[in-house]
């Protein structure tokens, strides 16, 4: 039922690796709503996975929620990891997430000068792409902002 594999998910924090990093991702793409956001609770409480592979689950999976989860997973991870995922949401063909996307990427504009961290050349390349591609899909003044962050 979805209520145990939720359980279990929640129970394997407690029992010291009873449950694998493989195991909660794959839970993301689980048909019940409540697994997933399961799954997701637990990917992010413990930083589990890439946020490649959260974002390998929003372009495969067809479940809206299972897709909204795994988005979430990959926005909310590192500041300058997040920044391509949360570009190309604005791509994606489902309108709650391009609406989720446009949330995500308002939050992290206002929240840009909480960290003072720099990109990695790779991750500021990735920023780079993903600019190149989904850029004109943003706003003209929302487009200054991150070309003005990520200079």
């Amino acid at each position: 039922s979805p209520r145990m594999r939720a359980a279990a998910l929640l129970a394997g924090a407690l029992l010291d690796g009873g449950v694998t990093a493989q195991q909660i991702l794959a839970a993301l793409e689980d048909p019940r709503p409540r697994v997933s956001w399961t799954a997701h609770q637990r990917a992010s409480r413990d930083r589990v996975g890439p946020a490649a592979r959260g974002w390998r689950v929003v372009l495969e999976t067809t479940a809206e929620h299972s897709r909204r989860h795994a988005f979430l997973l990959a926005a909310n991870h590192s500041k300058w990891i997040s920044l391509p995922y949360i570009l190309a949401g604005h791509a994606v063909v489902s309108r709650p997430l391009r609406q989720q996307a446009r949330r995500a990427l308002g939050r992290w504009l206002s929240q840009f000068n909480l960290s003072s961290t720099s990109p990695s050349d790779s991750e500021l390349e990735l920023i780079r792409q993903a600019v190149d591609e989904h850029g004109h899909l943003l706003d003209p003044a929302v487009l200054r902002k991150v070309h003005f962050f990520t200079r």
